[in-house]
């Protein structure tokens, strides 16, 4: 892909034909960065751009249907169907940072993490509606949050959706007395 710098954010659909991944590219000014999404169907060898907006959309998920990608757009975590036909709508807004990481077994929350001053948040969020167009996600509970200077990430539900694991990453200071 022309101008990519890095390729991240790799995920196959859940009936593992398809690749959603984010391309970073710039045409050499920062200002000028953005980030796409790409579906790769694998058994045809095709690529496809899902994204097109001049500013960053990253960080796919998809639905436990396959049926849409949930994904980040400058503060917005924001749904469209995967076959790339249709209009992308904003599920949540918020002045923190945050990337949806995950879709329940039964499709009803998504996992996502929140970056705040102290660090970083774990949360989730129902979705509720029955179709594209009536989809909203609800005010997230934050479930876990480190401690100051530390980081919670890539939060994935179980396969039965009880449980949800998470990586934590900590910045603290450890000293040794000699």
């Amino acid at each position: 892909l022309a101008n990519a710098e890095m390729y991240d954010d790799p995920v196959f659909s859940p009936d593992g034909s398809r690749l959603a991944f984010t391309v970073y590219s710039t045409s050499g000014k920062e200002s000028e960065r953005r980030a796409d999404i790409w579906i790769d169907e694998l058994g045809r060898g095709t690529l496809t751009r899902f994204t097109f907006a001049p500013t960053e959309e990253d960080d796919p998920v998809w639905t436990p249907d396959g049926a849409n990608i949930i994904y980040s757009d400058v503060g917005e975590i924001v749904i469209k169907p995967s076959s790339g036909i249709g209009e992308k709508r904003s599920l949540y807004s918020s002045k923190h940072d945050k990337v949806p990481t995950d879709v329940s077994p039964d499709g009803k929350r998504v996992a996502f993490t929140l970056a705040r001053k102290s660090g970083t948040a774990l949360a989730i969020a129902s979705l509720t509606g029955d179709t594209l167009d009536a989809l909203t996600l609800g005010e997230p509970k934050v479930i876990y949050e480190g401690a100051p200077l530390s980081r919670v990430s890539n939060p994935r539900f179980s396969p039965d959706g009880k449980t949800i694991v998470f990586s934590y990453h900590s910045n603290d200071a450890h000293q040794e007395d000699l």
